[in-house]
């Protein structure tokens, strides 16, 4: 690896409308899975600058810096260790997130497919987004013990508002370019309000999946009715419906929240009721449950009084953008 200048990789973050949790396994091997999401104006940057030093890693996220050999292990060390079994034993690397870890935004995914992507530019490689997507995955499960679906790693390295479906370790992705007047009308409806706490999803996600490869039948028929949600957010977009759309996301909450006591709580709930009170005509919290961001949809011409509504109970309640790219590299 001959690298002399700094080098810049960006991912942008996931929002998921439906389907989430289909693409864990066993269930996408043994039903196959589905799930609608876009990718938005917010993400995770890593930065790579080579000097003679020993590797240092910093996350101003995390709040820790690493230097010298690592270990392997979870979290810092095990990034530390997979950049190092990758030839990165100098220089000093940064990782910066629009948003808190363990928010729902697929926060960790991002930083992986940026990590991984960075990874195979310094090996000499052109990587393609599924080949920077299936090292992210890998190394995310197998490399820091992280349970999760191919759903992120995959909607973050490709980008853009889209449609996926999941069979066993195979993904396809549906794009919607005959539609996209009504994709940047949908987008410009969105607001995600903050909880003001994040969380680790594992144990939720780990209880789902204990679940299904049981064959707990109250598990299984609830991630069916979530893939169903995905087919039906699909069609909504097909026919260009609205209503349909939103009223799949909110029906896709109330099976989610089904899938556990811990996915929601009082906190969610009543933030959930307030912006259904003032204009939003779907809302459900994003990623595993319990904490992190809501996402709302409002209707028509209320977008305003939403958000005002919501900078009452958050201070971190923000309109997102549609970012059609996936994970790319900023500059060297």
């Amino acid at each position: 690896m001959h690298v002399k200048k700094g080098i810049i990789f960006y991912s942008p973050l996931r929002v998921s409308f439906g389907g989430g949790g289909t693409d864990i396994p066993p269930f996408p091997e043994r039903y196959g899975g589905a799930a609608l999401n876009t990718t938005i104006d917010l993400g995770v940057t890593v930065s790579y600058l080579p000097d003679s030093m020993p590797l240092e890693l910093s996350s101003r996220d995390y709040v820790r810096s690493l230097m010298g050999s690592a270990r392997g292990g979870s979290g810092m060390e095990g990034i530390m260790s997979l950049m190092e079994k990758h030839g990165i034993v100098r220089g000093r690397a940064r990782i910066n997130g629009d948003v808190p870890p363990g928010s729902g935004l697929a926060s960790s995914s991002a930083m992986m497919t940026a990590i991984s992507a960075m990874l195979l530019h310094l090996s000499g490689s052109k990587p393609s987004p599924d080949r920077i997507a299936r090292m992210a995955y890998d190394s995310e499960r197998e490399g820091l013990g992280v349970l999760l679906g191919m759903q992120d790693p995959y909607a973050i390295a490709h980008g853009g508002f889209k449609f996926m479906s999941f069979d066993g370790d195979i993904v396809k992705i549906e794009r919607f370019p005959k539609h996209s007047r009504f994709i940047e009308g949908l987008m410009s409806n969105i607001l995600l309000v903050y909880t003001g706490r994040s969380r680790y999803s594992g144990e939720i996600l780990c209880e789902q999946a204990s679940a299904a490869a049981k064959g707990d039948s109250r598990t299984i028929e609830s991630l069916i009715s979530l893939k169903e949600v995905a087919l039906d957010l699909r069609e909504a977009v097909l026919h260009e419906d609205a209503e349909a759309f939103c009223a799949a996301v909110n029906h896709g909450w109330s099976v989610k929240k089904g899938l556990g006591s811990s996915v929601s709580n009082s906190l969610v709930d009543s933030i959930i009721r307030k912006g259904m009170l003032h204009g939003a005509a779907a809302g459900r919290l994003l990623g595993g449950g319990s904490q992190g961001f809501v996402l709302f949809i409002s209707k028509e011409a209320k977008l305003g009084a939403l958000q005002s509504s919501m900078l009452k109970v958050s201070d971190f309640a923000f309109r997102a953008g549609l970012d059609a790219l996936g994970t790319r590299m900023l500059g060297r």
